[in-house]
């Protein structure tokens, strides 16, 4: 009986935190996966059709899962067509830090 009802929790929790993660596309601006591994471009996995330009000279590095890209910090990054306008948002991000994270400067905004 007590590993049944452990079962059935278990259960309950794995969906519950299957459903918090979705995205939901609708309201999906744009989502830039950066898996495509060589190229100048990044394209919005969102159905969007805001893919993006990559500028200065950011490398395409081996990533968590698949290919990733790595910034310099000095002018590299990725820029999006002008007609995505963007009020309130929120930006979601995985990051590596590397080894000198704690030498550079953030801000949050």
């Amino acid at each position: 009986m007590k590993k049944l009802f452990s079962s059935q929790v278990l259960l309950c929790l794995s969906i519950f935190l299957l459903m918090s993660s979705r995205l939901y596309s609708a309201e999906l601006l744009g989502q830039w996966l950066f898996e495509e591994g060589a190229g100048k471009k990044v394209e919005d996995s969102s159905g969007n059709g805001n893919d993006g330009e990559l500028i200065g000279k950011p490398k395409w590095v081996n990533g968590k899962f698949g290919k990733a890209l790595e910034f310099d910090g000095a002018g590299a990054g990725v820029k999006i067509a002008p007609g995505l306008v963007l009020k309130n948002f929120t930006a979601v991000l995985w990051v590596n830090s590397g080894k000198d994270w704690g030498k550079t400067r953030t801000e949050l905004w």
